[in-house]
């Protein structure tokens, strides 16, 4: 049975779709660089060669468009972040923040939890009476007190965020969900500096910082200072035209699209 298209959305079933033989377009829906993800070895290359395989390729954000550009000549289509503000939103904007956050997934490289942990020491060194929330785990004894929260619903976590001036949200890899989820929250988001980036998260409340310990703790000061003068409000509105609606109309156009790409190609052969 012919199918319109198939969709990838991952290296794992991109080979899975590229070895199909029902009739249909193969799109690709790129969500990053996964050859990153692993050290050089085989899962990086099998990731590295589905952009080999000539599908019609979807990114999200524009510096993944970029990315594969640069290092495979894809001309993609790049469809925006999302951000849910039924969940994430700024709920009061009355006395000042008194705490930072951090997203912590030890074990995931492209996390960073090596060069925050030190971060957040050198942070409390500087500030030693803002409170440290971890969401996730926190391993080892590192040297600051912190309240750890193995697990939150959605709604908990934007409840923690209003405590929050400024949140710690690093990726070595494609921009995560959470610096938007931040911002509209009304909470700074401090990132590892990353040129590209800077096109997916133009948010003036926002701050980029050297990835070194020292470089994240001065920037997670200034996002700390930062939140509390200019108050949660005007953090969050630097989101308020980031949507999930606008990216699924953006994604289901790019798919209706890139679906018609197959079947003008073959009418071209029979002209």
């Amino acid at each position: 049975m012919d199918t319109d298209a198939f969709i990838a959305t991952a290296w794992q079933t991109a080979h899975v779709v590229a070895n199909m033989r029902t009739r249909g377009a193969r799109l690709y829906f790129v969500q990053d660089y996964e050859p990153w993800f692993y050290p050089r070895g085989a899962a990086s290359e099998l990731a590295d060669q589905t952009y080999r395989f000539g599908f019609e390729t979807i990114a999200i954000g524009r510096a993944l468009a970029d990315e594969l550009a640069n290092r495979h000549g894809i001309e993609s289509v790049a469809v925006p972040f999302g951000c849910d503000h039924s969940v994430y939103w700024v709920e009061a904007d009355g006395a000042p923040r008194d705490s930072v956050v951090f997203y912590s997934r030890p074990g995931v490289a492209r996390r960073g939890f090596e060069v925050a942990v030190p971060a957040l020491e050198a942070f409390h060194e500087l500030r030693p009476e803002a409170t440290i929330h971890v969401v996730g785990s926190l391993p080892g004894n590192p040297r600051f007190p912190a309240v750890v929260h193995p697990t939150l619903s959605p709604a908990e976590l934007n409840s923690l965020y209003q405590r929050c001036a400024a949140g710690l949200a690093l990726s070595y890899t494609n921009v995560s969900l959470v610096p938007f989820e931040l911002l509209a929250a009304g909470v700074v988001p401090v990132m590892n500096d990353w040129k590209p980036a800077h096109a997916v998260i133009d948010a003036a409340h926002a701050v980029w910082g050297t990835p070194t310990p020292s470089g994240l703790a001065e920037a997670l000061v200034e996002g700390f200072d930062l939140q509390r003068q200019v108050g949660a409000f005007a953090v969050a509105s630097d989101v308020i035209h980031v949507d999930w609606a606008v990216t699924g109309r953006a994604f289901v156009g790019a798919v209706e699209r890139l679906c018609e790409v197959p079947r003008i190609r073959e009418r071209a052969t029979h002209v």
